[in-house]
């Protein structure tokens, strides 16, 4: 997982993140993973679903996570 944040294409555009983006991304990712997390394993929606289904909400919560960080990596660096 850790060699994704390396290189990843945003608008069709490649970007190497230094050490301190790769961070600051990882920061971000964490952040909001944990309390979407926290929210969504709390719900009736996940205590009822297959452990298929669980793994699939995690992993769709993963992957917001790192869009989300990565695009404001992305946004910073423009500024």
């Amino acid at each position: 997982e850790f060699r994704r944040v390396l290189f990843r294409s945003v608008s069709q555009s490649r970007y190497n993140f230094t050490n301190e983006e790769r961070s600051e991304l990882q920061r971000i990712m964490g952040s909001y993973t944990a309390d979407v997390l926290k929210t969504l394993i709390s719900s009736q929606d996940y205590k009822n679903a297959t452990d298929e289904e669980k793994a699939q909400m995690i992993e769709s919560v993963n992957k917001k996570g790192y869009d989300l960080a990565k695009e404001e990596i992305v946004k910073a660096r423009s500024k």
